[in-house]
């Protein structure tokens, strides 16, 4: 019996999940087809800048993503749902991506794979019965935007001006 093996233009392999190890269900996975690589976008405003995460994955399409200011970024996945996923972030929405957790806090591992000025490309793992991955960066951008800057800004110049005209009108005397 000869075994012949289609080799496809896939976003990953097999062999590229061999950092977790073996016995885990990425490592030893083999049953893929390559038909069912699926692309997908998560869109997020913040303030009024609109951000988009980009993957590729076989099963797991996340939903919808959440920003803990400051924190970290929770990119939520149907549960019971397993597999490989890869993300793309913008650099402007999180960078230095240290750690990990799944919506049970254990850590899920993961690889950077690229990382450049405009973008930062993880690979991890979906563990079973997660609902979410929690994923924390040296810097997530905060949720507000500029609207909250231009507010800060108009009081922080009224209260230089009531300053100087006060200051001034002690000086008249």
């Amino acid at each position: 019996m000869t075994i012949i093996r289609l080799q496809a233009h896939l976003p990953w392999t097999v062999e590229d999940f061999s950092f977790l190890g073996p016995g885990s269900a990425a490592a030893s996975r083999t049953d893929v087809p390559p038909t069912y690589m699926k692309e997908f976008e998560l869109d997020y405003d913040i303030g009024d800048v609109p951000m988009t995460v980009t993957g590729t994955t076989v099963n797991v399409l996340p939903s919808r993503l959440e920003i803990d200011p400051g924190k970290s970024i929770r990119v939520h996945v149907p549960a019971r749902v397993y597999g490989d996923i890869r993300l793309t972030f913008p650099r402007n929405m999180i960078e230095g991506i240290h750690s990990i957790n799944s919506s049970d806090g254990q850590k899920v591992y993961f690889e950077e794979l690229s990382a450049d000025e405009s973008s930062t490309t993880i690979q991890a793992y979906v563990p079973d019965d997660t609902s979410y991955l929690e994923i924390y960066g040296a810097r997530v951008v905060p949720e507000f935007g500029s609207p909250l800057f231009v507010t800060l800004s108009i009081v922080i110049t009224i209260v230089i001006i009531i300053v100087m005209t006060n200051r001034f009108k002690l000086n008249v005397k």
